[in-house]
């Protein structure tokens, strides 16, 4: 806490903080990749705390998630390795993570519980506030969530697809209880911003600190990528990698949860909204300055065979 004061104090003195004195998001993520940077994070409140460690996209190989290429950082001061970018930075180490160690990909702790509901609250938040929705219909969107969770348990096939039914679920329940009193286009472009938009500049700018101080930035998000598809997606997905090397890596999605949770519940237009978050975190991707590129030219829900996730260092 004096840490996190006496970064405050210099903030307040070069005029770096709001009108409330608070420190901007940017400042926050910066600090975080620095040494001792759970100090910093346990200042912040709970609800900000699971946004900063809420995975980086939803549909994607390196999944926010709702989530795709990294959790920020994790909130357990009493860790003796504290989460920073998705990587476990002893205090020992120096700013710039290192991508070189075996364990880098292996150190990243994913809290499954804490992301997917931070996701799922921001999405119902974003919909009350941009569509003025009543309590009750708030709280009506939420009892058929949780009828529809009870109706697609069949779809949980590992721990891994229990929580992405649950995130994609609340987007059927938000349809379903939107489309009889809006119609079906103007609730897909509710549903498009409740979903994407919240944490788009925390995941932009979190995707950007992690690529900006890894050593091999083009490393880091294949390391990481592997990691998700695992620790994230589960045996609800099926991925096929025809290139990984030290200077392609494809991650082809030949199945998606997402997409099949929403086929079973009728409602596959809901895909590409999935898809849209992702967009957060490639945006962040400079080749200029991150030494790779990343393509994307369709996906399961826009009607490809296959999603394809595909990393190209440049040369």
């Amino acid at each position: 806490m004096l840490a996190c004061g006496r970064v405050l104090g210099q903030a307040l003195r070069d005029g770096k903080t709001n009108a409330q004195q608070e420190l901007p998001l940017p400042h926050l993520l910066l600090m975080l990749v620095q040494p001792d940077p759970a100090t910093y994070t346990a200042a912040l409140p709970i609800g900000q705390q699971h946004l900063l460690r809420h995975p980086l996209g939803t549909s994607g190989p390196l999944l926010a998630s709702a989530g795709c290429a990294c959790a920020i950082v994790g909130s357990d001061t009493k860790q003796s390795a504290r989460s920073v970018g998705g990587v476990r930075d002893e205090p020992e180490r120096n700013s710039r993570m290192s991508t070189n160690d075996p364990a880098w990909a292996d150190a990243y702790v994913p809290d499954p519980e804490a992301d997917t509901a931070a996701v799922i609250e921001g999405f119902y938040q974003h919909l009350a506030d941009s569509l003025g929705l009543s309590d009750t219909v708030l709280a009506a969107v939420r009892g058929t969530h949780e009828r529809l969770l009870a109706t697609n348990s069949r779809l949980i096939v590992d721990e891994a697809a229990r929580y992405n039914l649950r995130m994609t679920l609340a987007l059927v329940a938000a349809y379903e209880l939107l489309t009889p009193e809006i119609g079906r286009s103007a609730a897909r472009a509710a549903i498009h911003a409740a979903f994407v938009e919240p944490l788009a500049d925390v995941v932009q700018q979190a995707t950007a600190a992690l690529l900006d101080h890894a050593p091999d930035p083009f490393r880091a998000m294949v390391e990481l990528a592997k990691a998700r598809e695992s620790e994230a997606f589960g045996a609800g997905f099926v991925f096929e990698h025809p290139a990984d090397d030290n200077s392609r890596f494809f991650a082809d999605v030949r199945r998606c949860h997402y997409h099949d949770t929403l086929v079973a519940n009728g409602a596959p237009e809901l895909t590409p909204v999935m898809c849209a978050f992702d967009a957060n975190w490639i945006g962040a991707i400079d080749p200029a300055r991150h030494g790779f590129s990343f393509e994307r030219t369709t996906t399961i829900g826009l009607g490809g065979t296959h999603c394809p996730f595909h990393f190209f260092r440049q040369r």
